[in-house]
């Protein structure tokens, strides 16, 4: 739904909820969190590297991202 609503407003907050589900793949010792995590860095670099404005917002967002997320944003960054 947050990437429907992004494509449809261009509202860089939805991008931006979804770097926010990368802690859980970061952080959470549990099997699905890990899961949601890892689909919202999939989904994020794959955006990414179709749409450039998408791959602003996650260099935007690197200065201010926590430091067990900075990692993973920056493999999305890298990957492009």
């Amino acid at each position: 739904l947050l990437w429907a609503e992004y494509f449809r407003s261009k509202n860089p907050w939805a991008v931006k909820r979804i770097i926010t589900a990368l802690r859980l793949r970061a952080e959470s010792p549990g099997l699905e969190q890990a899961a949601i995590g890892a689909a919202a860095q999939w989904s994020l670099e794959s955006n990414a590297r179709q749409y450039p404005e998408v791959l602003a917002i996650c260099k935007q967002e690197l200065a201010s991202a926590p430091d067990t997320v900075k990692p993973l944003l920056q493999e999305i960054i890298d990957a492009q």
